[in-house]
């Protein structure tokens, strides 16, 4: 019985021995891949912006087409909204770089932190609020549509 114990703790110290090395890299491989995973959440978030940017684009070309917009108010919200999709392609590209840079291992090249970029790693919403010109209409609750003052 004594023999059968002592081999049990022996072959117990020699697989906590051989697993170790795993467990040391392990907290490393981690930090790395919550990383790289923050980075592609960024991409995913901000190739979906850009592609609710696309599909407003394109809806405020078949308003136009179909009669919803005059040219004037047109060339207005589309100015608007192609100034918000290179800027959406702006962030999109860092987000890119930085998922790069983390899949490889490699820090930022310009020596900064990324602070300026901290705003592509978090949940961009899918259609953030404009200074732009707005729609002559409002939902103001309930399905009701109001004409807004001019």
């Amino acid at each position: 019985m004594i023999a059968f114990l002592l081999v049990l703790a022996v072959a117990l110290g020699v697989c906590v021995a051989v697993a170790s090395p795993w467990r040391w890299r392990r907290g490393e491989v981690q930090e790395g891949d919550a990383r790289e995973r923050s980075a592609q959440l960024a991409v995913r978030n901000l190739e979906a912006a850009r592609d609710a940017k696309y599909a407003e684009i394109r809806d405020a070309r078949l308003d136009l087409e179909t009669g919803k917009l005059s040219q004037v108010d047109f060339d207005a919200v589309d100015g608007g909204l192609r100034a918000e999709a290179v800027e959406i392609l702006r962030r999109l590209d860092r987000a890119r770089a930085r998922l790069e840079r983390a899949r490889t291992g490699t820090s930022d090249p310009a020596g900064d932190s990324g602070a300026d970029d901290d705003a592509d790693a978090g949940v961009e919403p899918a259609f953030p609020d404009r200074d732009g010109p707005t729609p002559p209409t409002e939902r103001t609750g309930a399905g009701s549509y109001h004409q807004r003052p001019t």
